[in-house]
């Protein structure tokens, strides 16, 4: 005789429903599927045997790592063990509060610019993600500009101080990431005939000490758990191709696939030639960070020549970061979304 306990949701919405496993005796079972919109709780339950997606592993913070856990994703698993699944767990939430803060420390403000930047920190907003962004991109570019790249970023700080609100702070960021990236190199191994893979920024596990075996073990399934992939190939010619899709609600996808991409030195962004000397963006590469021009969804009417990305009524493709991956996944990966 066999019992199987199931959770039913007889309305997806409204999203800020809660949802609480406190003290659930979760042992073999599958987890894997089920949303975590709005609040959700998993302290005190017993993990053992249980699959779940890799984007759930911080709901089980305080839970009992009594056992295994499988991570799941697509058709594949991987196994983990209670220390490991540790490991993870404090590696997703270090990577989330990283991609909450500025580049510098909020304790050490120097400005009233960097205080507003700081008064955002936390929210997922988008200062203290141009911040971090900027900081990349002026790291690479002093690699190859050095000592002439440190003035002009002093003469920009002291431009971009001069602002008292966010919408002013956030133009002066994206004007110097304009100027930025156009002199900065592709991003480390994506050379002539390679190719690199981008998923959803959050399953993206940081670079840290005695995690490298276990993330290498776990990243096909943190691939194929994820909802957005981009692959972006170097191609001979010295120009990019990039294809990629994105699964959004109800199942609405985006799609995209475009070839013969140059960096343009006006906006930073890898883009296409159109008429009358127009480029139009399509990608922009900051870091081990991609993101889609408009993510996906831009304005027709002011970009028509735009014939390369299309996106369901509640999809969009969100900002995305490098995997590791050996063309083969790679190759898989796009076999899969193709079928």
């Amino acid at each position: 005789f066999r019992l199987d306990c199931s959770i039913e949701l007889i309305n997806g919405c409204p999203l800020d429903r809660t949802i609480d496993l406190s003290g659930a005796m979760l042992k073999q079972a599958d987890f894997s599927t089920f949303p975590g919109w709005g609040n959700f709780t998993g302290s005190g339950a017993r993990l053992d045997g249980t699959l779940i997606a890799p984007d759930q592993l911080a709901y089980f913070a305080e839970a009992e790592r009594a056992g295994p856990v499988i991570l799941a994703g697509g058709d594949l698993r991987a196994a983990v063990d209670p220390q490991e699944t540790g490991l993870l767990m404090d590696a997703y939430a270090q990577a989330q509060q990283a991609r909450d803060l500025p580049s510098f420390p909020c304790a050490a403000a120097a400005s009233p610019v960097e205080t507003i930047i700081c008064s955002e920190a936390g929210k997922d907003a988008e200062l203290p993600q141009l911040d971090r962004h900027l900081a990349a991109a002026f790291a690479a570019a002093r690699q190859r500009g050095g000592d002439a790249i440190v003035a002009e970023q002093r003469r920009w700080l002291a431009q971009r101080n001069r602002c008292t609100d966010v919408p002013c702070i956030a133009g002066a960021y994206e004007a110097r990431l304009a100027a930025l990236l156009p002199r900065t190199a592709l991003p480390a191994g994506l050379s002539p005939g390679s190719a690199q893979l981008y998923i959803e920024q959050s399953l993206v596990l940081p670079e840290i000490d005695g995690l490298a075996g276990l993330t290498a073990r776990i990243s096909p399934v943190l691939v194929a758990a994820s909802d957005q992939w981009i692959a972006v190939t170097a191609e001979p010619d010295g120009t990019l191709s990039v294809s990629g899709q994105s699964v959004g609600a109800n199942a609405h996808i985006c799609s995209l696939d475009a070839q013969g991409l140059t960096m343009d030195p006006a906006t930073g962004w890898y883009a296409l030639p159109a008429q009358g000397g127009r480029r139009v963006p399509v990608i922009r590469l900051i870091g081990e960070t991609l993101e889609v021009f408009a993510n996906g969804r831009p304005d027709y009417d002011e970009w028509p020549e735009i014939e390369h990305v299309s996106c369901g009524m509640r999809a969009s493709f969100v900002r995305a970061a490098r995997i590791a991956a050996d063309p083969e996944t790679i190759a898989a990966v796009a076999q899969q979304w193709d079928n």
